[in-house]
């Protein structure tokens, strides 16, 4: 049974102007909540607005609802399941219900170039939930997916990279799993851009604990000059 259904957009006027062109790109939020029995749901989904091509603004934005609302059916399904399986336990356990939340923000947005982060978090029983972090990358001048070798162009980007982030490391390498030292592996997808640099992230227990986090590590640009 439905308690609460709320549905509100706001455009959040994060404004941006691109030093390429007069084109205003905003990025905005639609935010559904929505209170089950079982689940909680409380999404917070990204709208941009003002590029050129109205139909890749189209498509970006109903490809990005449509994966958030995805990922909320995903978790009421597993909701009414949990639910089920409590009940036919004999309730011998507390059920706590679900939930399910997204975030959003943006990190870069000039020159025609858009980097946004998601958070999808999720709690499905036990000690605790569990985030996966996305990254949107755009070139809105091609229209495209911006991909790592698009930002960084040197050689051996690669292994400048791997060399910062092991320097970071070594600060405090008892947040990391041990037996993944030195880190030799980037996700070539899990990037941002920055004004300060790359950031490369790992996700929760790609190489450290659930305490430490989403691991996130600036690369400063001037270490690809």
């Amino acid at each position: 049974m439905i308690k609460r259904c709320a549905l509100v957009i706001c455009l959040l006027c994060l404004l941006a102007i691109s030093s390429v062109s007069a084109e205003v790109t905003s990025i905005g939020a639609e935010i559904i909540t929505a209170d089950f029995e079982d689940v909680s749901i409380n999404l917070s989904i990204p709208r941009v607005n003002g590029l050129s091509d109205w139909l890749y603004e189209e498509y970006l934005n109903t490809s990005w609802r449509l994966e958030h609302l995805q990922f909320a059916k995903y978790i009421k399904e597993m909701a009414v399941e949990g639910r089920a399986a409590w009940e036919e336990s004999g309730r011998v356990f507390p059920f706590f219900p679900y939930q399910c939340i997204t975030e959003f923000e943006m990190k870069y947005n000039q020159d025609q170039l858009l980097s946004l982060i998601w958070l999808f978090y999720q709690y499905t029983g036990g000690a605790h939930g569990g985030t996966v972090q996305k990254s949107i990358n755009l070139d809105l001048n091609a229209n495209k997916p911006l991909k790592l070798e698009d930002v960084v162009l040197h050689e051996n980007a690669l292994e400048i990279i791997l060399a910062e982030i092991n320097r970071q490391i070594a600060e405090n390498p008892e947040w990391y799993f041990q037996d993944q030292l030195p880190v030799a592996f980037i996700n070539e997808e899990d990037f941002y851009i920055t004004d300060a640099g790359l950031v490369i992230f790992y996700q929760q227990y790609d190489i450290a604990p659930y305490a430490t986090g989403i691991c996130e590590f600036v690369i400063p640009w001037h270490l690809f000059d």
